[in-house]
């Protein structure tokens, strides 16, 4: 399914571009000198917008579901790519991600809070070099499944600590819409990794896992409009492209849904006393 792959990955990266430049111009227009937020209609074109980009999404997921095509539930399946093009593509997303967890250890000298920062870096580190090796995992015969899951934590856990950071630095800032965007945005990456770790933990669902990559990608690529450390940001943009690698091999992975088996009727013995 390489068109499909390339149109899903081609609104992602374009619905995320232009949400970026929509986020900017509410950080340029709907803020006043001392940072504090003014009414602007940029707060709720940002909310619609976001909206639009989940009923897209969603109309991907249900235009799959009514062509008859599906992801497969086990987790080789689904994320298999043996090809030359996917293993280069995940081992530079994953080797981005490990440095800009490099860069944020580089960071914490001069942040409020720099153990928090530097669990933050090591969880990013770990995230870059687990993506890489549970996708190199998938394509044994039998992968261990205790190893898939283990691999498939520090990217959550990540977002966790990234979401406590958050609210610790903007403990005392009055402006929530000056912050509220990354907490979402974390928030979302937490359900997003979590969903693709539902594979690896035997509870997947491929509708659901799909939609969260794609819209959480969006938002990710959104928030690089915001001001933060170079670091953080690149921690963002790998982030996205671990995502879109994600829902690009699941769709290139698309496979006809089986028929629903309808359950068997009940048959009574035949002993004679139906006739009574």
């Amino acid at each position: 399914m390489p068109k499909k792959s390339l149109e899903l990955a081609l609104n992602i990266a374009g619905g995320g571009a232009f949400g970026m430049f929509l986020r900017w111009l509410e950080d340029q227009l709907a803020f006043n000198e001392l940072g504090l937020a003014e009414k602007s209609a940029f707060h709720i074109l940002l909310l619609l917008y976001l909206l639009a980009v989940g009923l897209t999404f969603r109309k991907f997921c249900l235009r799959y579901e009514k062509e008859g095509l599906c992801v497969s539930d086990e987790i080789g399946k689904a994320f298999r790519a043996e090809e030359l093009l996917y293993v280069i593509a995940r081992r530079a997303i994953g080797a981005l991600m490990a440095l800009s967890g490099v860069l944020v250890l580089m960071t914490t000298e001069t942040d409020k809070y720099p153990g928090m920062l530097r669990l933050l870096g090591i969880l990013a580190i770990l995230s870059g070099l687990f993506f890489m090796l549970l996708h190199a995992e998938l394509h044994r015969l039998r992968p261990g499944v205790m190893l898939m899951c283990v691999l498939s934590l520090p990217q959550l856990l990540m977002f966790a600590v990234w979401l406590i950071y958050t609210y610790r630095t903007n403990a005392i800032n009055s402006v929530p819409w000056g912050y509220m965007m990354e907490v979402a945005t974390v928030s979302m990456g937490m359900v997003a990794f979590f969903r693709l770790a539902g594979y690896a933990f035997g509870a997947p669902n491929w509708k659901r896992c799909l939609f969260d990559c794609c819209f959480t990608a969006v938002m990710f690529l959104m928030s690089l409009a915001d001001e933060r450390y170079l670091a953080l940001q690149l921690v963002f943009f790998s982030g996205a492209l671990m995502l879109i690698y994600c829902a690009w091999v699941m769709v290139k992975n698309l496979e006809e849904a089986p028929e629903p088996t309808q359950p068997q009727e009940e048959t009574q013995p035949d002993d004679g006393f139906e006739h009574l």
